[in-house]
């Protein structure tokens, strides 16, 4: 940590990957209206409410990977873990296996999975559960009924809490290599 206090190391390497995030997220979004039919095209706010979704999404998987980085020693070692935390996201998401065929443990792993949150918001605003054929909508109903401010105010908190545990295992990680 070349001489730095903590929260300044993580701020530096922070802004400059939620930057990379902005832009990412506004190339995502530019390329995929072009070949999906929004339900609210040309809504101005429509597209304003997905981005930020988008943008919330791309902070809080950026400071999980921060975390993972503060808690190893190697990037081989971080490099070595994501695969290992990205297929649960995957599976816990809810569009995998919906949330109605998950028993009480999935269930409850299932909230502290980015993606479940991620997906409910995106779904949920793009109001999936009108578009979706009555037999999917049975199944994924719970998936994206939940509301949009739960799902911003979820992703939240999990963004300020892995950012919170960075600062927290980087300052670890500081003093044991002081030693």
């Amino acid at each position: 940590m070349i001489n730095l206090q903590v929260i300044p190391y993580v701020l530096s390497k922070f802004i400059v990957l939620a930057f990379i995030c902005l832009v990412q997220c506004a190339i995502l979004l530019g390329m995929v209206s072009f070949g999906v039919d929004f339900p609210y095209n040309g809504r101005v706010e429509f597209y304003v409410d997905i981005y930020c979704g988008l943008y919330l999404t791309a902070l809080t998987g950026l400071s999980m990977g921060l975390l993972i980085s503060s808690i190893v020693s190697t990037v081989d070692k971080a490099t070595s873990i994501v695969p290992i935390l990205l297929i649960p996201q995957l599976i816990f998401s809810g569009a995998i296996i919906p949330f109605k065929n998950m028993d009480k443990v999935s269930k409850f792993i299932s909230n502290f999975a980015v993606s479940r949150w991620s997906v409910g918001l995106l779904g949920a605003l793009v109001n999936l559960n009108d578009i979706l054929p009555p037999h999917m909508r049975d199944v994924l109903e719970e998936t994206f009924d939940i509301s949009i401010r739960r799902h911003f105010n979820i992703l939240g908190f999990l963004f300020a809490g892995f950012l919170i545990l960075t600062c927290f295992f980087q300052k670890r990680k500081d003093i044991i290599q002081k030693i």
